[in-house]
């Protein structure tokens, strides 16, 4: 009986550890609200804008990033397709995202995130802090800083 018993827990525990998606981006991974966005003008970021407020969160999770709190045009909530690896960060597919469909985006001047830093439908950042705290990425266009939620 007892080793039945064993069995048994032992296939229980592996099946609920099966189910659950492990953090595939390390620290990346989480929920991060936007804090302040820094514009590049002629090579230096120096048109600081505090976000804070907004309520603007990217929620990172396997391969995509939601960016929610700021419309898209249509919604207010944009998904991105990612490629993270060692200190950079590409936004490499952007979706409308609807109740019941995703509308890809591929017009090359999107702009209704410039906002949050992001001035296209990809993007390509310097990860320049990221901890377990705090994530802070450059692009030519705008340095974005985030807080961990």
């Amino acid at each position: 009986m007892a080793k039945h018993l064993i069995i048994l827990t032992v296939c229980t525990l592996l099946l609920t550890l099966s189910c659950e998606k492990l953090p595939e981006n390390g620290k990346l991974d989480g929920w991060w609200q936007v804090t302040e966005v820094q514009f590049a003008r002629n090579g230096a970021y120096d048109s600081i804008v505090p976000m804070k407020e907004q309520k603007i969160f990217w929620a990172v999770q396997l391969k995509l990033i939601s960016i929610t709190g700021i419309s898209n045009g249509t919604t207010g909530e944009t998904l991105c397709r990612f490629h993270y690896a060692g200190d950079r960060l590409q936004l490499t597919e952007m979706y409308v995202h609807h109740r019941d469909r995703d509308d890809r985006i591929t017009d090359p001047t999107f702009s209704a995130l410039k906002a949050t830093g992001i001035d296209s439908n990809q993007a390509d950042f310097t990860i320049e802090t990221l901890d377990s705290k705090h994530m802070q990425l450059r692009s030519d266009f705008a340095r974005i800083v985030f807080r961990k939620f």
